[in-house]
């Protein structure tokens, strides 16, 4: 045994020097792209300034927006805290040079004379690029800092600026000059070979900074829930864009955008749940778990909000059952579902998580309910069983049909394991039903009884109970007047212990 923890114990401080190596490497890496970068921009100035000798073409390396790219992702890929702000130094650097390049009175693009003779400038300074702006704003995304939606916002609000000056679609007067893209690099950068070669935003550069709302760090639960406003005042704001039509609709809420919202929710409806819970160990007033429940009640219903909005539009752009690859809004996956169904189990409504359950069945093939759905669902049951006298005996249904699901129709993603009979026999053991100890007696032998079938024919191994699947019914039993002893007797412990199953002995177990 001791041999067997040192091992598992090795091996994770392995991997943990193999994640831990990574992220230094990434580092690095970044760090080591960004001074080769800075190289470039010095040979560059020094060709520009006449420090090279004219004559010498080793000396020309121009960094390309390529270049800039390259570093930004690099520093994306980064897990330093430092990383989105060292890529979005990079990208204002980038954007200044540009601008002091054509500012500059004494430069000038090309020189007005043409001949072998003649010594040409240095190419301009790149602009930047459709991507550039993406991978910045991924950037900080990833860093979930608190101040990060700000900062991505703030860039995606300048690119709409860029885009109104630069484009008479946009509001602007049509000269690149405008925000300062020359007139002498407008014809390659218009036939740049880069289908990104302007910075209108487009749907990426939303989601980005949705994601980046959905990341970031929070104090409190009510923080997350004013970063979800936010998200949807953003997502309201593309649906705007959108309706105008023409270049608008390149911003048009997808199934990303809706996912994202809908996550981001669930979350909050979780953070809110997960305070409650707190209340049931005196930390916090009656008063104030009721008020969580209505917060998570809000976040379950605008989460769902979302999804019937993007159900409805697949549906209005042709989706059809056994299609979901249409040109239009695709249909959201189960993972999404399954966010809404444990954002109302958080809100203690199980109804109406059976509601968006049901939704997902009707939608079958194209969307299945998998075990995680089950299992979110049976939750959002048991955690009202003391409230709900049918709740357990619900849950119970639904743990039948995933056995029925598995074992007669073959469905490898709803198969039950151990974690599901035991949310059942706990729903159980908060059930009021004057039947719930006998329910929860025949459910614990049931399953010891599968488990001993499918251990002989070598089949699901994953519903081996152990001493909490026990530990549920015997607490039960004990509130049981003068029939808790005979009836705990009844359980199936030798045959549990024949199987290696459990290791405590019932009078080793604590109620």
């Amino acid at each position: 045994t001791c041999c067997h923890h040192s091992s598992s114990f090795n091996k994770t401080k392995k991997n943990q020097r193999s994640v831990k190596g990574g992220e230094e490497t990434a580092t690095a890496a970044a760090e080591h792209a960004e001074a080769m970068l800075k190289l470039m921009q010095e040979l560059s100035d020094n060709k520009n300034n006449g420090v090279v000798d004219e004559d010498d073409d080793a000396f020309v390396v121009h960094p390309s927006h390529y270049s800039y790219d390259a570093v930004i992702r690099a520093w994306g890929r980064s897990h330093h805290p430092d990383a989105s702000d060292r890529a979005m130094n990079i990208l204002t650097d980038m954007i200044e040079r540009y601008n002091n390049y054509y500012s500059s009175s004494s430069t000038s693009p090309h020189d007005s004379n043409s001949g072998d003779d003649v010594i040409q400038q240095a190419p301009p300074p790149p602009f930047s690029k459709l991507r550039t702006f993406t991978r910045v704003l991924q950037s900080l995304a990833n860093s979930r800092s608190v101040d990060a939606p700000d900062k991505a916002e703030s860039i995606l609000e300048n690119m709409e600026e860029y885009a109104r000056r630069a484009n008479p679609r946009f509001g602007g007067s049509g000269g690149y000059n405008d925000y300062n893209i020359h007139d002498d690099e407008r014809d390659s950068y218009n036939t740049d070979d880069d289908d990104n070669n302007d910075v209108r935003p487009s749907v990426y550069n939303y989601n980005a900074v949705l994601s980046g709302f959905m990341k970031a760090h929070c104090r409190s639960p009510e923080e997350r829930y004013q970063l979800c406003i936010r998200i949807d005042e953003l997502i309201a704001k593309m649906e705007r864009l959108a309706e105008v039509g023409g270049e608008g609709s390149r911003v048009r809420p997808d199934h990303t955008s809706r996912g994202t919202a809908i996550s981001a929710w669930a979350q909050c409806a979780n953070l809110f749940r997960e305070r409650r819970k707190k209340e049931n160990h005196g930390r916090r007033s009656g008063d104030s778990s009721k008020e969580d429940r209505k917060w998570a009640a809000s976040c379950a219903e605008r989460a769902c909000d979302h999804l019937l909005v993007a159900v409805e539009e697949w549906k209005r752009w042709g989706g059809s059952k056994t299609n979901n690859t249409n040109n239009g809004p695709r249909l959201p996956n189960i993972h999404t579902f399954n966010d809404v169904i444990n954002a109302y189990g958080c809100a203690l409504q199980p109804e109406q998580a059976s509601e968006v359950f049901q939704l997902a069945s009707d939608l079958q093939p194209t969307i299945q309910p998998d075990y995680i759905s089950y299992v979110s669902l049976i939750d959002a049951f048991v955690d009202c069983a003391s409230i709900n006298v049918n709740a357990a005996s619900r849950a119970e249904a639904l743990l039948m049909e995933m056995v029925r699901k598995y074992s007669e129709e073959g469905t490898a993603s709803v198969k039950p394991n151990r974690q599901a009979y035991n949310s059942v026999l706990a729903g159980w053991g908060r059930s009021s039903d004057p039947n719930s100890a006998d329910r929860a007696h025949d459910l614990l032998t049931r399953l010891v009884d599968d488990y001993e079938k499918d251990l002989q024919q070598g089949e699901n191994k994953a519903i081996r109970p152990n001493t909490t699947s026990f530990a549920h019914v015997m607490s039960k039993l004990s509130k049981l007047d003068g029939e808790s002893t005979e009836k705990m007797e009844e359980l199936p412990w030798k045959r549990c212990t024949r199987f290696d199953v459990l290791v405590l002995l019932p009078e080793t177990i604590k109620l």
